[in-house]
């Protein structure tokens, strides 16, 4: 490739999760195939910053979606120790990740590149075992 010094700066944004931060029980091979994602996308960085490309990861956190209302509200104390492990009290939204996203893609973002955003109400640094 080569280097590219004059126009404006590509963006890649991978999305991974917390669980590539921190561990979960019984999920080994998720877990690992999302930390997986945060490496390479991390490598990735190094490569291709001499061509001005960009590359992030979003790790979402508990997200409050469709696919996860049933699973989580199903039980109300299951659901309240999961609350639990989040500093800030509540799920995230998707438009928290989007509007990550969105920044990461405009220039506003030129000079942010191998960068790991957790989106998790600080969740992954009130780890808990087993959740």
């Amino acid at each position: 490739m080569k280097r590219n010094s004059n126009s404006s700066n590509c963006k890649i944004i991978n999305i991974s999760s917390i669980v590539a931060i921190i561990p979960r029980l019984e999920q080994s091979a998720y877990c690992s195939s999302k930390a997986a994602i945060v490496q390479w996308s991390r490598v990735l960085a190094l490569e291709l910053a001499p061509f001005n490309i960009n590359v992030s990861v979003i790790c979402p956190g508990l997200t409050d979606t469709e696919l996860i209302r049933p699973t989580l509200r199903a039980d109300e104390n299951s659901f309240n120790r999961w609350l639990d492990t989040i500093p800030m009290g509540k799920l995230a939204k998707p438009s928290d990740h989007a509007n990550l996203a969105l920044f990461l893609s405009t220039f506003q973002s030129d000079h942010i590149t191998g960068q790991v955003f957790c989106v998790d109400g600080r969740q992954s640094i009130n780890y808990s075992h087993g959740f």
